[in-house]
């Protein structure tokens, strides 16, 4: 497993609570019983990050000034994070401090599923954009230092441009930025054929009716010309709206569905808000597939699903559960409903199962 114990301290209205944990984890309780909270603290320890709010005090209980979260596991060892009410973060793994947020990830990749997951594809062209990069650098870390040499280079760019800067100190960032973009736009385009394939492959289990879903990348920049040449062609206009108009922070990936006569339909136009979340959850899965598929260790992602199951009857829930009990990873999924009486523990046919009932922050195994 990921993680076989976690202990978390002062966060949220988690006081002081340890979990012995399994390959999959229900958490039942009511509303504001910390269900989610423990799905945060898991989130924090692989991302060093809150999918909640970017406000630390948010996150501290009210009671102390820094919250803290330890996980031990036989695969990835120990790794513990503790962040004060400054702001500031303390990170180690294997008892070695890091500043390096991106060893979390690596030794604790971690997804989640919302209630709002069709955000995935009803939101901004960053949702997508964030969705393929999270399996490019996961499945390449070596990539990571590219990545923030890229982002710092456009940074400079654009402000070079905001500034409206003589010619030369404004593309003096171009060759750098064009080696960079090039390598990472190649690796965006072969893991979004990947997903499409598997996407097609995990539809036709989850959903009841037969759709065939279309990936289409738009890289921003015509694609008969390569980034360099765009990026030449783009500069004067460029320096009139002064920003960087193409590249990798433009990019977008589009949706479609097909119909039995190759009519293509954006999803987002077609498809019912029920069939737009069961696509999201999907595209979580197909994610970790390929993850797992092209790992390079024994390292084993970790799938949050937070309260979503409410909502879906109980066919498309068997038959998600059905994918994720072929994947290779450990599964938290949260419900205000009591397990026994719901459709989630029908479909599970496994010891290795453990329930957590929470009240105010505390955890009891619930098991029969």
């Amino acid at each position: 497993m990921a993680i076989d114990l976690i202990s978390i301290k002062g966060f949220r209205n988690i006081i002081d609570s340890t979990l012995k944990l399994n390959k999959f984890n229900i958490i039942h309780g009511n509303n504001g019983s910390g269900k989610t909270s423990l799905l945060e603290a898991l989130f924090f320890l692989g991302r060093g990050k809150s999918f909640r709010t970017n406000k630390v005090k948010n996150l501290i209980n009210i009671s102390d000034n820094n919250f803290t979260i330890f996980s031990k596991s036989k695969i990835t060892g120990q790794i513990g994070i503790r962040k004060n009410i400054s702001n500031d973060l303390e990170i180690k793994i294997n008892h070695e401090y890091t500043r390096n947020i991106s060893s979390l990830s690596k030794n604790l990749p971690i997804q989640i599923i919302l209630p709002n997951c069709h955000l995935l594809i009803e939101g901004a062209p960053n949702e997508r954009r964030k969705y393929i990069d999270w399996l490019v650098f996961h499945v390449k870390h070596e990539l990571i230092p590219l990545w923030k040499k890229h982002q710092k280079i456009l940074r400079q760019r654009n402000l070079a441009l905001k500034n409206r800067l003589p010619k030369n100190q404004i593309t003096i960032w171009d060759n750098e930025l064009i080696r960079i973009t090039e390598i990472i736009n190649l690796e965006r385009i072969e893991h979004i054929k990947n997903i499409g394939v598997e996407l097609n492959k995990l539809s036709k289990i989850i959903f009841k009716e037969k759709i065939t879903f279309l990936l289409k990348y738009n890289q921003s920049w015509d694609k008969k010309s390569d980034f360099g040449s765009s990026l030449k062609s783009y500069y004067e206009k460029d320096r009139d709206r002064g920003f960087t108009n193409i590249g990798l922070n433009k990019s977008e990936l589009k949706i479609y569905s097909v119909s039995d006569n190759n009519t293509k339909y954006d999803v987002k136009e077609f498809l019912s808000k029920g069939n737009l979340k069961l696509l999201a959850v999907i595209l979580v899965l197909v994610q970790l597939k390929i993850f797992i598929d092209n790992r390079k260790n024994h390292i084993k992602p970790i799938l949050l699903i937070d309260d979503i199951f409410a909502e879906l009857d109980e066919t498309h829930v068997k038959n998600i559960l059905s994918v994720i009990f072929n994947l290779d990873l450990q599964t938290f999924i949260t419900t205000v409903n009591d397990p026994n009486d719901g459709r989630i523990l029908k479909s599970f046919e496994t010891e290795d199962l453990s329930m957590f009932h929470v009240k105010q922050g505390n955890f009891y195994l619930s098991n029969n």
